[in-house]
């Protein structure tokens, strides 16, 4: 495997911006992405090349109907070349083929990539999360601790390459074990700022690295 999953925790600010005109290049591809914005902790910490971040935050502007994008979910993606299913079950193909697209990036770029999109002004976010941004920082909150508490180390104390990868796979798995129940597909936020969303994203791509 190409990219193991040690390779894609914890790059820095100078690594990421590497690689994002090649994921701009990719997304400018599909018809139905119209803006490209980072926002999350590359967009806050980007003037420090040293610093590192857990992943990048993609946000995609799009055309398509939210409701459009919700419907779509992991299980779908393998009937993305059958048009005649999509629509008699009511899908928007296009909205398949974008969140398939994206899945299809995410398989094989080198820094984990966790994707937005804002649809007719609705914040929506490609796997589970939690409704409100409070309730997104506590339960990030906890999953420190958790990595706290069985490496005996926190976040910032961890130096070394390999304790870094080991802290973020403990603190992945909090993650990944509360939300395990709720399927991969497009969840809606209830944050409905954009404009103070887009005002803390980075607009002009690539110049703005």
């Amino acid at each position: 495997m190409k990219y193991s999953w040690y390779n894609k925790y914890l790059p820095t600010i100078k690594t990421a911006r590497i690689h994002i005109p090649r994921l701009v290049k990719l997304l400018k591809k599909n018809d139905n992405i119209t803006k490209i914005y980072l926002w999350g902790s590359y967009a806050a910490n980007r003037k420090n090349a040293s610093s590192t971040i857990k992943d990048l935050d993609v946000l995609l502007k799009t055309s398509l109907c939210p409701e459009d994008l919700l419907a779509v979910n992991n299980n779908i993606l393998s009937k993305v070349d059958d048009i005649n299913f999509l629509e008699e079950q009511g899908y928007n193909p296009q909205a398949v083929k974008l969140s398939n697209d994206l899945n299809n990036i995410n398989k094989s770029f080198p820094i984990c990539l966790d994707w937005w999109a804002m649809a007719n002004n609705k914040l929506l976010h490609w796997g589970p999360i939690l409704p409100t941004a409070k309730e997104t920082d506590l339960i990030s909150e906890n999953a420190e601790k958790f990595a706290h508490t069985n490496t005996g180390k926190t976040k910032n104390e961890v130096k070394k390459q390999s304790e870094k990868c080991n802290w973020y796979k403990i603190y992945q798995s909090y993650l990944n074990d509360f939300f395990s129940d709720m399927p991969s597909g497009w969840y809606l936020s209830s944050e409905d700022n954009s404009e103070k969303i887009l005002k803390n994203c980075i607009k002009r791509l690539p110049k703005e690295l």
